[in-house]
């Protein structure tokens, strides 16, 4: 049950739930002066507004309506600070008289009736403080206790009071929107018998300030104004109502903390022992949530059962049982699925399947809040798939579940090469916006593989780096020998979880070799683009970590590094094909991979940024008509001193050092620019 508390002190300690034994009381005032509307209070915030006004917009339709005035009008002076206890009932959709139209409802207001002769806060009085709280499943003139807490208890402080020093009476609504407070109807949100379908409420005056009679409006006279009238539910046009099923009588607990069950004397020959109280709701719908009620959607246990939704957001409720609903994905889109949750409640996980064949497609086990899969739809025809909520720790929680579809970019050029045996010759150099992707509804029970076959020489190595965001699509690459048919022997893997895979591979037999590259998606965003450096030859070093932007001769300048991976065998060659004619630049080097773009009005970007980055503006280099460079910088003078500190250094094992090109150029207009070649990253053995 939830506890929803806006008190500023701490809650007081009841004593017992039995129904107490009936003695008459004395207490009653008359009250026959002016009733003044104050407007409405914020129950979160303590701010009144529309002073004066009628009962504000949006405050809701009344479920309980308690505003007859007996023709003695009057209020009940309290002893001091005492607590009273009254009752009503709210119709569920079960009740058998007046029904209800939902079987729980969010409180959107109330309105409180009191009369007080405490001195106004604008002429220096602090104002009365009274708390209300509200009660589920309570039985009449009773005091609740530590089985039955209050649902919500709204402390109302500095209220206004009398500029006359006698009596005033007040009605003031009270704004509970965003607040969350449910009430079940019927006590528990079924109709029993009428005795045990009532709720409790309470009020209590805690800062009595220098009031000598403050208290509740007496209300109900159901006589004369039937109970259950000036409700939603039953002759909504009436001015005013009893309170339905509200009982002749109510509860107190003195200052002394004894309790009583106390009545004027017995109805109507003396006045209804009942306090004057509204409740509103927007009726936009029952109470969702763990110890209320489950969402729309059950029985939604199984795949079977699983219920249709359409893109939006869904406040659900995850029970004991598995959440299944499904959804039709349109053709070439992408569909993601969010399930927001607090995983210190209850460890909730997130799947979706092909509804036909409930192939898995994604799913998210993670152990902390929330999780998200996406499904892709690569096909002209709709996809149908099922998604399912599985409550892993066992314990009721809310959760929020989100759908959203976007499209998916155009495949390749290359497909369908999505197995083995229908591989595509591998581009050699740099290939750009290629595209691999999940399992896309083709009908298989394997992601949409993207595979790429060529035939090495004895001796020749092929070296292979697949670029991509790791936080956009995880995807991983595979070499395989596939000379004596599919699907081969694994000579390398690229399986990490950052940006980008390099593979690599060489023939060392006396006779060609077949190898077979496999690109492969493993999570994230169903668009799986990436783009690929393919070389055959000798062995490369390093990796490349990003590509040079496209320059004047209609591509990106390539870097690779060739030599000995050892720093103290200092052998390192960097090589820059794809460069403008006669291109006049030099190297830069750094620890450090920060992208800017477009640095000083450059075309390209520099990968390696760094606050210290060296420059070999010693050894400027000229492309010349091959429009290609070849350095081999001196290992032992790196002009970026270890740890990235201004100086310079030798490369000592386990260093990581990133070289890149920095180079002129012309651009379309014939402006002098600059550009950058793609950089590679080494780490030194």
């Amino acid at each position: 049950m939830n506890h929803l508390s806006l008190s500023l002190a701490g809650a007081l300690a009841l004593t017992s739930s039995a129904a107490l034994a009936q003695q008459p009381t004395r207490g009653i005032m008359p009250f026959h002066g002016e009733i003044t509307y104050l407007g409405t209070i914020n129950a979160a915030t303590g701010v009144i507004t529309a002073p004066g006004a009628n009962v504000g917009p949006g405050l809701g339709e009344a479920i309980y309506n308690n505003t007859a005035i007996p023709p003695q009008g009057s209020f009940f002076s309290n002893q001091g600070a005492a607590k009273l206890f009254d009752e009503g009932r709210i119709p569920s959709t079960s009740s058998p008289n007046v029904v209800g139209t939902q079987d729980t409802y969010i409180l959107s207001s109330l309105s409180l009736q009191y009369v007080t002769n405490a001195t106004d806060p604008s002429l220096g009085g602090i104002g009365n403080t009274i708390e209300i709280e509200l009660y589920e499943s309570y039985a009449a003139c009773s005091i609740p206790d530590g089985s039955n807490p209050p649902i919500a208890t709204i402390t109302l402080p500095g209220l206004p009071g009398s500029t006359t020093g006698g009596a005033a009476g007040f009605i003031l609504d009270v704004d509970l929107t965003g607040l969350g407070i449910c009430m079940k109807a019927d006590g528990d949100g079924v109709y029993s018998d009428g005795t045990s379908d009532l709720f409790g409420w309470s009020f209590h005056v805690t800062e009595l300030a220098d009031a000598t009679a403050v208290g509740p409006f007496l209300r109900g006279d159901p006589d004369n104004q039937p109970a259950g009238d000036a409700t939603v539910f039953q002759n909504s046009g009436a001015a005013a109502g009893t309170g339905l099923d509200t009982q002749d009588l109510f509860a107190r607990i003195n200052v002394d903390t004894t309790t009583q069950c106390l009545f004027f004397g017995g109805y109507p020959a003396n006045i209804f022992s009942s306090f004057g109280l509204i409740l509103r709701s927007e009726l936009s719908g029952g109470c969702i949530g763990c110890g209320q009620q489950d969402d729309v959607y059950e029985m939604n246990d199984d795949a079977a059962n699983a219920a249709a939704i359409g893109l939006g957001s869904y406040n659900l409720v995850s029970d004991l049982n598995e959440d299944w609903f499904s959804y039709t994905i349109s053709p070439n889109s992408e569909l993601t699925i969010d399930a927001l949750f607090s995983d210190s409640i209850s460890d909730l996980d997130l799947r979706v399947y092909d509804a036909a064949t409930l192939a898995s497609i994604d799913q998210s086990n993670s152990g902390t809040d929330n999780e998200q899969v996406m499904a892709g739809n690569c096909g002209g025809a709709p996809l149908d798939v099922v998604i399912q909520i599985l409550n892993f720790s066992q314990v009721c929680n809310e959760y929020t579940l989100v759908l959203t579809e976007s499209a998916l970019v155009a495949d390749d050029a290359f497909e369908d090469n999505d197995s083995c045996d229908t591989g595509v010759a591998l581009p050699l150099g740099v290939t750009q916006d290629l595209v691999v992707r999940p399992y896309c509804g083709s009908g298989t029970t394997t992601d949409d593989q993207d595979y790429y076959n060529v035939t090495l020489m004895p001796g020749e190595t092929l070296n292979v780096d697949i670029l991509f965001t790791d936080a956009i699509t995880d995807i991983d690459c595979r070499l395989r020998d596939i000379t004596a048919g599919c699907p081969g022997i694994t000579l390398d893997t690229g399986f990490s979880t950052t940006d980008n895979e390099s593979v690599e591979a060489t023939n060392n037999t006396a006779a060609p070799m077949v190898v077979s590259l496999l690109v492969d998606w493993f999570a994230g965003d169903a668009n799986g683009q990436y783009d690929m450096i393919a070389t055959v030859g000798v062995n490369q070093l390093g990796e490349v970590i990003c590509l040079g932007v496209d320059n004047s001769t209609g591509t990106g300048a390539l870097l690779t590094a060739t030599g000995d991976p050892s720093a103290a065998a200092n052998d390192l060659t960097l090589d820059v094909t794809s460069l403008p004619m006669n291109s006049m630049g030099y190297f830069i080097v750094s620890q450090e991979t920060n992208v800017v773009t477009n640095p000083g009005g450059s075309d390209g970007n520099i990968c390696i940024a760094s606050l210290i980055i060296g420059r070999y503006a010693g050894s400027v280099l000229n492309s010349g008509a091959a429009g290609a460079v070849s350095f081999s910088p001196d290992l032992t003078s790196i002009p970026v001193a270890s740890g990235g500190m201004p100086g310079s250094s030798a490369a000592m094992a386990g260093d990581t050092y990133n070289f890149q090109l920095w180079y002129r150029d012309m651009s379309g207009m014939g402006a002098a620019t600059s550009n950058f070649s793609s950089a590679v990253s080494i780490t030194f053995q």
